[in-house]
C-alpha cells in the first residue's frame, strides 16, 4: 500500500522539489532568470484550466482556478502593506485550503453545469468577501480571519492566524488520508499542492518563493490530468492491469523470441448469473492480480471480458509452460473469498443477511500457449494461434494448460 501511495505522489513531490531547488538558486541568477523562476510555474499550471475542460475534470479545473486566483491577487498585491496586506494574506490562507478541501470532496459534475455554477459561486463570494474587507478596511470583518482560536510556538514562528494554520492542517491530514485509501494520480495532486500552498505561504510575507510555489502547487494538477489521460488510455479500469492499447504496443516491440498465452477464466457467465455482476467484477481483480504475479518474466494485458493475455518476451516455450502450470494450479488451488453486492432483494438462493455477504469459491483458468514457427510468424499470427490453443483447452475440459 505505501509503494502505491509513495508512487503516486511521487509526481507532485518531485515538482515541489525543483521548485524548490530553482528558488535556492535564484540568488546566482539573473534578472531576467528570476523572472522566469517566479512566472514559469503559474503560466504552466494555466494550461491545466483547458486540460481538465477537455477531459471534463471538473474538481481539478476549479482547483487550479482557486489557486491562480490566489497567485494573481498576491502577484497584484505585492507592494500592498499595513491593513490591506494582512488581511489579503489572511484570507488567502484560510479559503485557499478549504477550496482544496471542497473540490477534492465534491462529485465530478462538470464545469458549465448548474452544479459548475455553484463551484464558481463559491469563488466569487471569496472573491467579493476579500474585496470587501480590503474597500472597507473592517476591522469586524478582518477580526474572521483571525480568530484567536489558539495561541501557541507554532502560530508566532509561522505568522500566520490560527484560522489559517487550523485550515491548513486539516486540508494536509485529510487529503494525506484520502490519498492513503486511494493512491491515484487526482488525490495525490490534491495533497501536492496543498504541501505546496504550505511552503508558499508559512512565513506570512509576499515573495517570488510565494508565487514560484504557488504554480507549483497548480502544475501539480497538469501533471495528474496527464498521468490519469495515460490511465485511461493505457490500464484497464476494472483490474488496473494493462489493456489492449498497450497490447497493441507491446506487440509491436517484440523480437523473435517470445511466448504468447491466452487466459480465460471458466464458466465465468455462469458464475455472473449466480453470484452477480459485482462479485464477477470482484473476481476478475483478484484473477488479474494473480497472473500479475506470473513468473518466466510474463507480463498480463486484460484482453476483453474475462479474457487476458499473458506475454513473455524473450522465452522460450519450454520456459514458460512450468510458470504457466503453476500459476493455474495456484489459481486452482486457491479460495476466494467474493462479496456479494447485487443480489435481488427476495432472491430465495440469498439465504440469510450474514450468508449473502460474504461466500469462499473456487475459481480455475484455461490457458492457451503458442511461439513464433508453428505458431506462425508474426504476433498476430501467434495471439491467433494462442487462442486456438485456448479453445482447445476449454473443449478438454477446462482448467488445463494447452499448448
Amino acid at each position: 500500500m505505501w509503494r502505491k501511495v509513495f508512487a503516486a505522489a511521487l509526481a507532485p513531490l518531485l515538482v515541489i522539489a525543483v521548485a524548490l531547488l530553482l528558488l535556492a538558486g535564484t540568488g546566482q541568477m539573473g534578472a531576467q532568470a528570476r523572472l522566469v523562476v517566479e512566472w514559469a510555474p503559474a503560466a504552466l499550471a494555466a494550461f491545466g484550466l483547458p486540460v481538465a475542460l477537455h477531459f471534463n475534470r471538473s474538481r481539478a479545473f476549479f482547483a487550479v482556478l482557486s489557486i491562480l486566483v490566489a497567485w494573481f491577487a498576491l502577484a497584484h498585491g505585492a507592494d500592498t502593506s499595513g491593513f490591506a496586506g494582512y488581511a489579503l494574506y489572511d484570507a488567502i490562507c484560510v479559503f485557499l485550503p478549504l477550496n482544496l478541501i471542497i473540490f477534492a470532496l465534491i462529485a465530478e459534475r462538470g464545469v458549465f453545469t448548474r452544479a459548475g455554477s455553484f463551484r464558481f459561486l463559491i469563488i466569487f463570494l471569496q472573491v467579493v468577501f476579500v474585496a470587501v474587507v480590503l474597500w472597507s478596511e473592517s476591522d469586524k470583518l478582518a477580526w474572521l480571519l483571525q480568530v484567536p482560536l489558539f495561541e501557541s510556538a507554532l502560530t508566532r514562528a509561522l505568522s500566520i492566524a490560527p484560522p489559517g494554520l487550523l485550515m491548513m492542517l486539516v486540508a494536509v491530514l485529510l487529503l494525506h488520508g484520502r490519498l492513503v485509501l486511494e493512491p491515484v494520480p487526482e488525490r495525490a495532486a490534491f495533497f501536492g499542492a496543498t504541501v505546496a500552498v504550505v511552503l508558499a505561504l508559512y512565513d506570512g510575507h509576499q515573495s517570488p518563493w510565494t508565487g514560484t510555489l504557488l504554480g507549483a502547487a497548480g502544475l501539480t494538477f497538469m501533471i495528474a490530468l496527464l498521468q490519469t489521460s495515460w490511465r485511461m488510455a493505457f490500464l484497464d479500469e476494472l483490474t488496473g492491469v494493462p489493456g489492449r492499447r498497450a497490447l497493441e504496443e507491446q506487440l509491436v516491440k517484440l523480437d523473435d523470441a517470445y511466448v504468447i498465452a491466452m487466459v480465460d477464466v471458466d464458466h465465468f457467465k455462469q458464475f455472473n448469473d449466480t453470484w452477480g455482476h459485482d462479485a464477477g467484477d470482484e473476481v476478475l481483480r483478484m484473477i488479474a492480480a494473480r497472473l500479475a504475479g506470473v513468473g518466466a518474466g510474463g507480463r498480463v494485458y486484460r484482453y476483453g471480458g474475462e479474457e487476458f493475455t499473458l506475454v513473455f518476451p524473450g522465452k522460450e516455450m519450454r520456459e514458460t509452460l512450468a510458470a504457466l502450470g503453476a500459476l493455474r494450479k495456484a489459481i486452482a488451488d486457491e479460495t476466494f473469498v467474493i462479496r456479494k453486492r447485487d443480489r435481488r432483494a427476495g432472491d430465495p438462493r440469498a439465504g440469510s443477511a450474514r450468508d449473502s455477504d460474504e461466500r469462499e469459491v473456487s475459481i480455475t483458468v484455461s490457458i492457451g500457449v503458442a511461439a513464433p514457427g508453428a505458431g506462425g510468424s508474426t504476433p498476430s499470427d501467434v495471439m491467433r494461434a494462442a487462442d486456438k490453443a485456448l479453445y482447445r483447452a476449454k473443449k478438454n475440459g477446462r482448467n488445463q494448460v494447452v499448448r
